[in-house]
Formats: C-alpha cells, structure tokens, sequence
C-alpha cells in the first residue's frame, strides 16, 4: 500500500505541466545528471485490462494508466518502472520493465510492486503475456528469450535465437515463436522449451518481415515489399503453401477462419481454408494501414493513412462477416493503432499525433480524452533559446509549447494550424521562428516568429506570419539576431528584420542565377548564413550533376561564386574569421560507365584558407570502410568522418592530423563550444566523448535507439548554446542533463 501512495504523489507532481525534476540515474561518470523531463511520451503501445476499466499506455518512460468511466478518462496511475508494459490477460498482474533491465511485477488490485527479476544482460526489447496469463514471455537484443511462470513469479525457461527481433504466442498458448525479420528465420518452441519447428525461407522482404498465427499448428509468415508475400507454415506437417497474393496488412479473426488483407484502398475478407474472397471493404480510396479484429469476431475496425494533408483519415467499422460498412469516424491524421474492449463494445484509436479516442463503434461521437493531451505535447523539433531558461518544443498537434526549462512548466502553447517541423531562436534573443509541414505536403506554408517575452495570452496575437507559395524548406537568423533568412524548396528567398516587422524583401532566384553555378531546375535544400552576415549559402539538388552550393551576397541580392563543393557527400561551414571551408568524399550517382565505382575512403578538404595557391591538399585519411559522412566542428577547427563499417576518425582540420580512433558509432552531434561530442553508437547507446581523445565522458543508458543508421528518427541529442545541457528528444519526452561542477 505504501508504494501504491507514492506512485500516486508522483503523478500529481508529474501531472503539474507534465514535467518532473529528477534524481540522475547512475552513469559512467557523474559530468551530467538528468535533472527534469518534460512530457508523457508518445504512444508506443495502449491496451485495455481484462475488465475493460483501466487503459494502459506504454511509453519511453514508463506506463501510464488511465480509468475508463464509460463516457471519459481520468488519470490513474504512472509507473516510471515499467517500460514495456503489458496488462496480464486473466489475472490481476501487470508486467514491465524497469531502468536496470530488470523485469517488474505488478499486483494490480492495489498497484504494488510485487518482484524485480533480472535475468536479461542485453536490453530487453519485448514482452509478451500468453493468452491464459499463466506465463510471460521477454526477448532482449541479444536474442535470448525468458519464459516467466507467472504464479512463482520465477524463470522457467530459456531460450534464444540470434538476430530475433519478434516474439508471439499462439491463440492457445501451447507455441512461442520467434523470428529474426531481416533473415525470416522462424523457431517455434512448446511450454516445455522443446523446438518443434524451425525454417529460414529462401527469399525475406526488403522491408523485413512478420508473422501472425492463426491456429496452434499453423501461422502466416509476412514478407514486407513493395509487392508483398507470404508463406503460411504448418508446424504440425512441415508443409507450407506460398502465397504470391497477401495484403500489406494481414489479420485472421479471433477463431481463425477468416483472414483480413489490405491492399491500396480495399480490404478483403477470405476464407482463411480456401482463400477464397467472401467480401470487400472500401477504405474510401485510402490505403488501410491498421486491421483490428473485435475479440468477438463481430467487427473488423480498419485504420487508414494518407499522403495529402487535405484529405482526412478514417476509421471504418464493418462486419465482420458481409464487409458491410457500419460506421465510419474520420480523424485529423493518419491512424496508428487500434485496440478492442474485451467486450467488444468500445474501441481505442490513437493517431498519428499521439492523440487517444475512445469510440463506440455504434454511435458517430468519437471522443478524445483530455486526460491524453500530454502523449501529443512534444514532437519531432526542440530548441533552447540562448538564456538556457526556456525550451521551445514543437508538439504533435496544431503548433509548438515553450517550457520552463529548469521547473518543466509549461510557459505558454503556440500556434501554427498544423504540427510545427523547424524550430530556431534569435540569437541573444526572445523571438523564435517556426514552420511546418514537410515537402511534399503542409496545411500552410507560413513562416511564424513569436515573441517570448510577450505575456501568455497575447503571444499568439502578436505573432508575425511570413506567408511563402512554396514549403519552406529552411529557415535561419542571422549571427546578430537583426535578419530571418527562408527560403522555399523552389525559386524564392525571403529576409524578415524584427525592426521593419511589415516588410518581407523577397529575392527571386529565377531572376538572379548565374549559370553553371546554379541550375534552377533544381531545389533548394539548405540555407546558412556566414559568420559576419554578409552572406547566406544555399544548396540545391539538380538532376544529373549532384547539385551545388552557392553563395547570396545580402547587399546586392545576387548569386555570387566562390570555392564550394557538390551538395552530394559534402559538409560545409563558415569558419570565425568568415571563411566558407567543405569536405567532400563521394561520387554522385552510379557512375559515368564505370560499374563498379571503386570505394572511397577519404575525405578532401577544400574552401577559402584551406591551401596556397597551386598547393595540392592531402585527403584525410585512416577510414577502412566507404566514408559516407562528416560533420565539421562549430569553430571549423576539428572534423570526424564517418564510414559504412561503424568507424570514425577525429581529425584537426588544419594539421589533417588524426586525433582519436572510434568504432562502432553511426553519429555524432558537435556541443557548440567544440569541445565535446554526443555519439550515436551501433550497440544503441548514446554517449559524450573528448574529441581529442575519444575518451567516454558519460553515457545516457536510459536511452536506445533501435535504428543504428538513423538514429535522428529516435532520439536527438540538443545542446544548449553554453554547452552545459543536452536535451534528449526521445520518443515524445525531453529529458534535460545538466552538466555537474
């Protein structure tokens, strides 16, 4: 009872503005410490429990659980220990994950933690309950699998195969499967730990691939491409059938004799036996995307998604067994999960925008739950106005939020019509600058400049807007705060100055090229300004030739032509004392006829000051594998290089001397003083390395990112402007560090 009290003192805390200071986990070393965390987390997964009273929300940082009143959510309970968590079908039990990897039990009739298991070595990435609740199932990254006996609370099995990324149990629970998605290597084990079944298909999916069983002998293995397939196994035989026909999505009813496939804007319902299609669902010329069976077998719910931003999202209801549409609910964005009430007579939708509904299938009012405003408060975009003192965060929604970024509260909740992409402070400033949209779709495409010192309720009315005909594609203020440079994915430059806030100079670049240097077919995709503010460099992609950097002169709104690289494989900065140096390390396209190309490993060094006159510059070298990316230093004094085999090298621009080694890293974000790095390693992990030593100077292992080679898909590393806090945007959360001493 006493840990059910603090729990709930810790959500009232939490619940004020969402944001939490907190005591720092135990790192590397003690340089940082996690000071607060703003936000509930984006929606990873929401279920019901068996009563159908208590809605569970897994997030990156813990579980949150919501009442079900029949008509609205309230606020229940946060359990920060119990990431993954999952609701025990048939029992009063709740299972989790906490910060040290161990498992977590929850006796849910009072919400005490009950046990704490370690067993796991590598981060556990999955858990699953069998359908009776008498055995959890958990799978790490190392691809070992423990099965839990769930009235001991104890481990009883161990398993594991290389490479598993998918576990899931048969509608039964007499069979655990396992599957490696890049291999489509299957082994399916029986309650007792015996392999009954183990296959590896001579083709997988570009994309990956799935199962979904519909039987205890029998399950569709899913290969994801453009064109997908299928394999359906039957563990009992050996034998499988090939299915060159399956939908995008594929669902069997709960007693498997039909299965649901999606196609581009059409589901199907067949006989699961003979294949034979009983019925169509229109999904309203949109492509389904989520498949929800009611656990009565009474409904099919269908979730669509869209790329015109003008065209709304629906969920369709139909029966289950005609394909007749009963009802249908249309939403703002595209929908990313659906889950049944066990009695079949409610339904959760979340969306895109991290946003719950609750839904009678019956009726036309979908609700949402204010109760779940939190899940859609932080975005894709954070940025720390220079003072430190406030974050700006774009939310999911309709604009962006600034936060207090000592207490977490929030400040005032901005607004742009539509989800907020870019985000960029004034330097030394209060005004912050936002857009959004991305490039092929935007509700609008306005710049917006808010100014922060504003009281609350007039920042929104004193916003300036900087309409564009097309997306701005990037925005940046000037080093002295005095001047907002955009410029659109296509044609048009515009400057805005805060003093002369009603005129907006535009600057037409059709008008303004100077072939070679600038091949106007193409489309803008950066935009910098120079260190003194003389200058903006821009660089656009053209078709056959990589495209280029070019420079605009601010005083005579002209292209001018200088030392710059191909905007294919380069990086480029402007160094203190105004200079424009790049690095270059690969070819565009496939070749000029010479197939294969042969690989590069290093990287040239060129731009203004770089050499003398007639001086041959030696590359940068030491990468073994194919370089594929660098990121110059804020000062332009240091650069790390990058290549495909998780090798990076350090080196001082200048000297082209190396200065640390690195392996197993993908990433790496600059600290604007220079003097650390934020690197994204291939184990997941995130950590703060000396430049000039590659020494590790902490590490955030409360972070993971699943995707290696993309790691700003998951969580991004921000810096404050004085170097001393880094704010990680993970999956809907700001967790803030704050350097110690």
């Amino acid at each position: 009872m006493k840990r059910f009290l603090v729990e709930l003192l810790f959500l009232g805390v939490f619940l004020a503005g969402f944001g939490s200071p907190l005591t720092a986990q135990s790192p590397d070393t003690d340089l940082f410490q996690e000071t607060l965390r703003i936000g509930r987390g984006a929606v990873l997964h929401v279920e019901w429990n068996s009563t159908g009273t208590l809605i569970l929300v897994d997030t990156v940082c813990g579980a949150w659980l919501y009442s079900f009143g029949g008509t609205s959510l309230s606020d229940f309970l946060y359990l920060e220990a119990a990431r993954l968590a999952r609701f025990n079908p048939a029992r009063p039990l709740l299972a989790g994950v906490d910060d040290d990897n161990r498992v977590t039990f929850w006796d849910t009739t009072m919400f005490e933690q009950v046990a704490s298991l370690p067993g796991h070595e590598a981060r556990i990435q999955s858990l699953t309950w069998n359908p009776d609740g008498t055995q959890l199932a958990t799978l790490d990254r190392a691809g070992k699998m423990i099965v839990w006996d769930a009235d001991q609370l104890v481990k009883s099995l161990e398993l594991r195969l290389e490479g598993a990324d998918q576990i899931a149990w048969s509608p039964g629970g007499t069979r655990l499967a396992a599957t490696d998605s890049d291999s489509g290597t299957i082994h399916v084990w029986n309650t007792v730990g015996e392999l009954v079944f183990s296959a590896v298909p001579e083709y997988t999916g570009q994309f990956g691939s799935g199962i979904t069983w519909r039987n205890e002998t029998q399950f569709l293995q899913s290969f994801f491409d453009y064109y997908p397939s299928g394999i359906l196994w039957d563990i009992s035989t050996g034998e499988h059938t090939d299915f060159a026909d399956i939908g995008y999505r594929n669902a069997y009813s709960p007693d498997g004799m039909k299965l649901v496939k999606t196609g581009i804007d059409v589901a199907g319902i067949r006989d699961a036996d003979t294949l034979e299609t009983l019925a169509y669902v229109s999904a309203k010329d949109q492509q389904p995307i989520v498949i929800a069976w009611s656990p009565d077998g009474q409904w099919i719910a269908l979730g669509t998604g869209t790329v015109d931003i003008n065209t709304h999202p629906w969920v369709i209801i139909a029966d289950g067994t005609t394909g007749e549409i009963v009802n249908t609910f249309e939403h703002d964005y595209d929908i990313k999960e659906i889950q049944w009430s066990p009695d079949s007579q409610t339904f959760l939708t979340v969306d895109a925008a991290n946003r719950i509904f609750v839904t009678d299938p019956t009726t036309s009012n979908p609700f949402i739950s204010p109760a779940s405003h939190g899940h859609a408060d932080i975005g894709t975009a954070a940025a720390w106005r220079d003072d430190g003192e406030v974050i700006a965060a774009a939310d999911t929604n309709y604009g962006a939020r600034l936060w207090d970024a000592e207490t977490g509260q929030l400040l005032v909740h901005l607004h742009s019509g539509q989800p907020v992409t870019r985000l960029a402070w004034q330097p030394g400033g209060t005004l912050l600058a936002a857009t959004g949209g991305i490039w092929w779709q935007s509700k609008n495409n306005n710049v917006y400049i808010w100014d922060s010192s504003l009281a609350a309720d007039v920042v929104d009315e004193g916003a300036v807007v900087i309409p564009h005909v097309y997306i701005p594609i990037a925005f940046a203020w000037s080093p002295d705060g005095q001047t907002l440079a955009s410029i659109e994915n296509t044609r048009y430059l515009r400057l805005w100055q805060p003093d002369m806030p009603g005129l907006i100079r535009v600057i037409d670049s059709y008008t303004i090229r100077q072939s070679p240097f600038f091949d106007y077919r193409g489309q803008f995709q950066s935009l910098a300004w120079s260190t003194n503010g003389d200058r903006l460099d821009t660089s656009f992609s053209s078709g056959g030739n990589g495209g280029g950097v070019v420079f605009v002169d601010i005083a005579t709104a002209t292209f001018v032509s200088g030392d710059t690289p191909s905007r294919h494989a380069s990086a480029w900065v402007w160094t203190p004392d105004n200079r424009f140096i790049w690095a270059n390390w690969g070819y565009f396209g496939d070749g000029a006829g010479i197939e294969p190309r042969p690989p590069i490993r290093d990287i040239t060094l060129g731009g203004a000051g770089i050499t003398s006159a007639g001086e041959s510059l030696p590359p940068l070298t030491g990468l073994t594998g194919t370089a594929k990316k660098a990121v110059f230093s804020p000062d332009a004094r240091l650069i790390i290089g990058f290549d495909d085999l998780g090798n990076g090298i350090v080196w001082d621009v200048q000297t082209r001397t190396p200065l640390a080694h690195l392996t197993a890293i993908s990433d790496a974000t600059w600290s604007p003083d220079s003097t650390m790095l934020v690197v994204y390693g291939l184990d997941g992990l995130i950590r703060v390395l000396d430049p000039q030593t590659g020494a590790t100077l902490y590490t955030f292992n409360r972070h993971f990112y699943a995707n290696a080679y993309n790691p700003a898909n998951n969580i991004q590393a921000i810096w404050s402007l004085d170097s001393r806090k880094v704010a990680m945007l993970d999956n809907g959360v700001i967790f803030i560090y704050t350097m110690q001493g």
